[in-house]
């Protein structure tokens, strides 16, 4: 039995070793302490510890693949906030990285797919970001699409295919219209597109944006469920499924929720049909 006493970091779970990591703030300089735990027979012993520049904002911006780590920040210690990429090996030294990445802008949600990294970044408009990490020592961003509003999840839809909930904001103002859904084709990362969209404009909030395990997101039961905050003339709550007809979100279910409870506690399932 082994235990770890930390005060304020996160966990991620690789194939078989644990990182422990926290954001750092010192002076005008913000950065990501990550250290690494091997899990080998049974025994915890320390492996490796680094410290990025900017500090990871997604659960899903961090990530092991073949032992070696990914990790995407937003540094906002200069006079304009950028992104970062990091690409480390198994003891944590630095291959490769970018930097400089959409300056002045966030990122807001995150999605590892073998060597591609998927990322939005936000201000007033919603970037997604492809990049190519299959040069460990020389990744390149290799598309990028622009369209309204933002993602604060992202999820893979099938192989070719991203799925998008965040919010439907004015390009101009930044202020939010409502809930939005977006499918991007990913097929040719160079060359991104969004497929379809909806905007569920009596829709101000959901757990989903900020808590994976409130989406119901199942492709290959085309099923795309969470619950939803209205405050117009008062609290609403409502659950709603929805499925992907291939060219547009079509509501299939929606369930008022008006048993007292906190929002952020549904969960959605199904069982057969």
């Amino acid at each position: 039995t082994v235990m770890i006493l930390d005060n304020g970091s996160e966990a991620y779970m690789g194939e078989d070793s644990l990182y422990l990591y926290r954001a750092n703030y010192r002076g005008m300089t913000d950065t990501t302490e990550i250290a690494k735990f091997s899990l080998t027979a049974g025994y915890m012993s320390g492996e490796a510890a680094v410290s990025v520049r900017g500090t990871i904002t997604d659960t899903f911006a961090i990530h092991e693949k073949d032992r070696k780590l990914r990790v995407l920040t937003t540094d906002t210690s200069g006079r304009e906030r950028e992104n970062c990429l990091f690409l480390l090996d198994e003891g944590l030294r630095l291959t490769g990285k970018l930097t400089g990445i959409a300056a002045g802008e966030s990122i807001y949600a995150a999605r590892y797919l073998g060597d591609m990294a998927y990322f939005i970044t936000y201000r007033n408009t919603d970037p997604l970001f492809a990049a190519d990490l299959s040069d460990e020592k020389d990744p390149k961003l290799v598309g990028e699409l622009k369209i309204t509003g933002f993602s604060e999840y992202l999820h893979f839809w099938g192989e070719d295919k991203l799925l998008g909930i965040g919010y439907e904001t004015d390009p101009e103002t930044g202020g939010q219209k409502g809930l939005k859904l977006v499918m991007f084709d990913m097929s040719d990362p160079a060359n991104l597109k969004v497929l379809g969209s909806r905007v569920l404009k009596d829709a101000a909030y959901s757990p989903a944006l900020y808590d994976y395990k409130a989406v119901l997101a199942d492709p290959g039961e085309n099923l795309i469920g969470f619950a939803t905050e209205n405050y117009n003339r008062g609290l609403k709550r409502k659950y709603e499924l929805y499925q992907w007809s291939g060219e547009s979100f079509e509501q299939i279910l929606v369930e008022n929720l008006d048993d007292g409870y906190d929002n952020e506690n549904y969960r959605g399932i199904y069982i057969g049909n």
